[in-house]
């Protein structure tokens, strides 16, 4: 049975008896996939470290249509995110948009990276998470490609939700003046100058949902709710 190794973070552990889980990794080659991990369940079991929410390693797996995890090298195991509720809470927001988005075995780099650099954000800094949530909804809504372009010349023009860019301002819709720096700046660019805008937020929750058939608000209902 060919085996494959790639770069992954695992975004769910789901236990299905007392020594085995499914994991859900978002992998950098494979997109998000389901892997069976036989004994993980138990704590000196070398694949236990492996198999628990946000760690980042190099996993190696078996088979073609369904997986089976076999090794695991850490990269970084995010500890410190699993025993921080409210950082928790957030990064499992993160993920299930991910997983909400990306069709399970379909390869995006570009979300794969955003989705990782947001983590290692999350567990560095506190008080910045709406900031990184604005970047994070318009760099999806740009990779998962139903963001028109917005440019120098359009960018004090408006966006509806539909994706028409318009002169005048109308109901449901947001200056693309805002949108546009975050465009122009990397990450940790973008948190260094930008302030809270739930505008931004709002807006882009109403338009992925429009657009990829998605209720981030009901998730993060949810999650508000736990903290």
């Amino acid at each position: 049975m060919s085996k494959i190794t790639t770069e992954a973070i695992c975004l769910n552990r789901k236990k299905i008896n007392s020594t085995s889980s499914y994991l859900t990794l978002f992998t950098r080659k494979m997109g998000i996939i389901e892997v069976y991990s036989y004994g993980s369940n138990n704590p000196k079991s070398p694949l236990n470290k492996g198999s628990q929410p946000f760690v980042y390693a190099n996993y190696t797996i078996s088979g073609k249509r369904s997986f089976k995890l076999s090794e695991v090298d850490i990269i970084d195991s995010f500890y410190s995110i699993r025993e921080d509720y409210t950082k928790y809470l957030d990064a499992s927001f993160l993920s299930k948009f991910v997983s909400l988005v990306i069709v399970e075995g379909e390869n995006n780099k570009n979300v794969y990276e955003l989705f990782v650099n947001s983590i290692y954000i999350i567990r560095k800094y506190k008080d910045i998470y709406e900031v990184l949530l604005q970047f994070f909804e318009v760099m999806i809504a740009k990779y998962m490609g139903v963001l028109p372009y917005i440019g120098e010349n359009n960018k004090h023009k408006y966006l509806t939700l539909k994706g028409e860019i318009v002169d005048v301002e109308q109901i449901n819709s947001i200056t693309l003046s805002s949108i546009y720096d975050i465009l122009n700046l990397n990450l940790v660019s973008y948190l260094r100058c930008a302030k809270v805008d739930k505008n931004i937020i709002e807006f882009f929750d109403d338009y992925l949902g429009y657009h990829l058939d998605i209720d981030l608000k009901k998730i993060r209902k949810k999650m508000e709710d736990f903290k």
